[in-house]
């Protein structure tokens, strides 16, 4: 009788495409852990149960993500793409979004735009990638993602991004697009409530220099734009938020001295360009004395 049951259970599990030693060395890889399982789907890619070793291992994973350890998580999914299928969806998402997490933005990154045109996670990676690309540095990468991104958030929510967004357009010389991100910016530091991690004067610090920035490119793009009556004010409330950057002020002296001058009040232009040209060290303080020494000459 003990043969007989031997003998079905043997037939039964070649029926089902697997052998007793092959079924017995999935049992052992799953009471070994991730990299017992990933030695065993290794070793037999075209196994029935490769199926349920992949998704013994995705447990493990998954059991790391809801205890919030997110470096395990990394290090578990890149076990599986380095020695199982690179290309696996869910392996690359969830390495992309443990990565974020556990401040390895890089990966973060490079995992993400992966897989960022699959449409079951597009939108959990643009956060990943906006602020990934940034936090390494690549602004230019990271402005389609944060683009995105904002462009459906309150200001407040995308304070972070929203300034290099901001600068990004205006070392363009897009001047209508850095001018409406300068907008948001003012706004979302009128709104945004500071961090906990952050001191009191750093914030205020913080907050206004990005302040200053917006209006400079507001009085710049003014100047482009012909609309001089809007020149001087913005560049005033640049220096406001930031009287002590010499480069800033000396622009603001120059765009207020060409404003003046277009509004006929050529004794306040000359003004304005007589203490540009003092401004030694600064791209403009040349440019503000040419300007001086042409309204002298004209008037």
């Amino acid at each position: 009788m003990a043969v007989l049951v031997l003998f079905l259970s043997t037939f039964g599990l070649l029926a089902q495409g697997y052998t007793q030693t092959e079924y017995n060395e999935y049992q052992m890889a799953v009471k070994g852990g991730e990299d017992a399982l990933i030695e065993y789907i290794k070793a037999h890619p075209n196994s029935p149960l490769k199926q349920y070793a992949v998704g013994e291992f995705e447990k493990i994973v998954k059991g790391y993500m809801d205890a919030g350890d997110h470096p395990k998580v990394v290090s578990a999914t890149e076990k599986y793409l380095n020695n199982i299928d690179s290309e696996e969806v869910k392996m690359l998402f969830l390495a992309a979004w443990s990565s974020f997490y556990s401040q390895q933005y890089a990966k973060a990154c490079k995992y993400g735009a992966e897989i960022y045109d699959n449409p079951d996670y597009t939108v959990h990676l643009t956060p990943i990638l906006a602020r990934g690309f940034q936090q390494i540095g690549e602004i230019k990468s990271s402005i389609p993602y944060a683009e995105k991104l904002c462009s459906d958030a309150d200001p407040k929510d995308c304070y972070d991004l929203l300034p290099n967004i901001m600068k990004y357009y205006a070392a363009q010389k897009d001047w209508r697009k850095a001018v409406s991100y300068a907008d948001q910016v003012i706004q979302a530091y009128n709104e945004v409530a500071k961090p906990a991690q952050v001191s009191d004067q750093e914030w205020q610090n913080y907050v206004n220099e990005e302040k200053s920035i917006a209006y400079q490119i507001k009085g710049r793009e003014a100047a482009e734009s012909g609309r001089w009556k809007s020149v001087e004010k913005n560049y005033l409330n640049s220096r406001k938020f930031n009287p002590k950057d010499k480069v800033r002020i000396s622009e603001g002296y120059f765009y207020i001295g060409r404003a003046r001058w277009n509004l006929k009040q050529i004794d306040d232009a000359m003004e304005a360009f007589a203490r540009g040209s003092k401004m030694s060290g600064t791209p403009y303080a040349k440019p503000c004395r040419q300007e001086l020494e042409k309204l002298y000459r004209a008037t």
